[in-house]
């Protein structure tokens, strides 16, 4: 199995969002240019890659993994990267050499279960479904769908290598699938007041949870949870998939798959509020509504910082949508453009 590594060579702290990576199930990494009106496209295959000036991608290296990689993070300062086997329950550790472009494996964490969870057909295994570094950068957590745990690492300071904490048990069948971190934005470097939200695919469900560290761990306790349509029910066949904080970190967005509540293909993205961006705001989390997706299966999404323009993988659509993020509102709003792509697309990101 060949996995696409990308997002940390391809983007730097200082790096402008200018263009679009979308990855297919086909096998490809597309670069996506924006123009006013539409979406323009190279196709290339890359298993791991660097940018070029004008955005396409130069292959550096191929790296056999577990079968069913699933998604990677780079997690420290030393180029360390968490690569998750949703097929093989593993979650695995690399080291980048800079000098060889190579990837180099220094850990591999397999997981097993003695029998099927709540719903059997998802839940035979483990199937750790993303790596998120907390702001400390001293900690990795990993949502597993097929245990209903959040498993943790502590980064060892000295030698980057993963230590097993104690994992965050959620609720049974649940199947956690994505999250991400929130701080306020006037405390940055500070652990108060710091939230995991976390989205679970088998019941629909959006979690808020305040975090607790000490010198040596770092653990959780749930503050709220709701569907992710507003305490409605869930409509059949609805997926729950990702999970973004806006520009403004007032709120939190997640993408609904299968519900087509805006008609026939046409499905959701789900927003909450949150903190304030100071932090000082009500700590009560709350539904803000629907909103289109503009397509099907709406995947990952990814917030461009310089304009507030959204960027979506619509994975049944075979497309990749530029949706407005309304200032006002705070809320998605009109579709920006669309560019179709060869198979399903399961993520796009915005890039250099």
């Amino acid at each position: 199995m060949r996995f696409v590594l990308l997002s940390g060579i391809l983007f730097g702290a200082t790096s402008i969002a200018a263009k679009i990576y979308a990855a297919s199930y086909s096998g490809t990494v597309t670069t996506l240019r924006r123009s006013d009106e539409s979406l323009r496209g190279q196709s290339i295959v890359v298993e791991f890659g660097q940018v070029n000036s004008n955005g396409s991608l130069t292959m550096l290296d191929v790296l056999d993994t577990l079968p069913g990689p699933a998604t990677k993070k780079n997690c420290s300062k030393s180029r360390q990267y968490d690569q998750l086997s949703s097929e093989a329950s593993a979650v695995t550790a690399y080291t980048f050499d800079s000098a060889s472009a190579h990837l180099n494996k220094t850990q591999e964490f397999t997981y097993q279960i003695p029998a099927a969870g709540p719903v059997p057909d998802r839940q035979d295994v483990s199937h750790p479904h993303g790596a998120i570094v907390d702001p400390t950068g001293r900690f990795v957590v990993v949502p597993d769908l097929g245990m209903d745990k959040i498993h943790i690492f502590k980064i060892c300071p000295s030698s980057s290598l993963l230590l097993p904490q104690t994992p965050l048990v959620v609720n049974p069948g649940s199947g956690p699938r994505h999250a991400v971190f929130w701080i306020p934005k006037t405390r940055v470097g500070s652990v108060d007041n710091t939230f995991l939200y976390l989205v679970s695919e088998l019941d629909n469900t959006f979690s808020a949870f305040k975090s607790h560290y000490t010198h040596n761990s770092l653990t959780f306790a749930k503050v709220h949870k709701e569907n992710t349509y507003g305490g409605n029910a869930a409509p059949s066949g609805s997926k729950v998939s990702g999970i973004q904080i806006s520009p403004g970190n007032e709120r939190i967005m997640v993408s609904n798959r299968g519900d087509a509540t805006f008609g026939e293909g046409s499905d959701t993205f789900a927003v909450f509020t949150c903190f304030t961006a100071n932090g000082n705001g009500d700590m009560n989390v709350s539904s803000v509504g629907l909103f289109p997706a503009y397509g099907s299966f709406p995947r990952e999404f990814d917030f461009n910082e310089n304009n507030g323009t959204i960027v979506v993988a619509l994975q049944n659509s075979h497309e990749v949508a530029v949706i407005q993020w309304n200032e006002q509102t705070r809320s998605p709003g009109k579709l920006i453009s669309k560019k179709s792509l060869d198979g399903e697309i399961p993520a796009a990101i915005w890039g250099p």
